[in-house]
């Protein structure tokens, strides 16, 4: 549920009752089968809260346990690439954004294949993410002033 109120930054009077479902998800069952879902989703309140460096242990922590093609690593990059923004690390921000997005090839199946998997939920975070991190990290277009100096 917490996820799912993240997909959008979330209005601020609702932020403390979805931290308190990610932070209830972390700490419930630390030997749970989805025991990373929910370390991504800590990380994820943490981003959307702006705890950036929180946001990047979490995500950090959830990457250490890359598994082959999970989407949610997908959206781990993502949300540390834009962490690592946040924080003034630019360079770093746009390596994991690159490191992200050649995962993600590998990772995610192209809509045009009929497919998306099991997990669409998360196959539309991810790409979801993709754009919102595509979209902080690219440098704002330069105006074109046409009036005389």
């Amino acid at each position: 549920m917490a996820k799912s109120c993240l997909i959008l930054p979330p209005d601020p009077r609702d932020y403390p009752t979805i931290a308190r479902l990610a932070n209830t998800a972390v700490t419930f069952d630390k030997n749970a089968a989805a025991t990373l879902w929910f370390q991504f989703c800590k990380g994820f309140a943490d981003y959307r809260g702006g705890h950036f460096a929180e946001a990047e242990r979490w995500m950090q922590k959830v990457l250490e346990h890359k598994s082959e093609g999970s989407s949610r690593d997908v959206e781990a990059y993502m949300v540390l690439a834009m962490a690592e923004y946040r924080m003034g690390h630019i360079a770093d921000a746009h390596s994991v954004f690159n490191e992200g997005k050649t995962y993600a090839a590998s990772a995610l199946r192209e809509v045009s294949s009929g497919d998306i998997d099991s997990g669409w939920p998360d196959w539309v975070l991810a790409r979801a993410l993709m754009r919102e991190a595509e979209r902080l990290l690219e440098p704002p277009p330069k105006s074109h002033n046409t009036a005389p100096d």
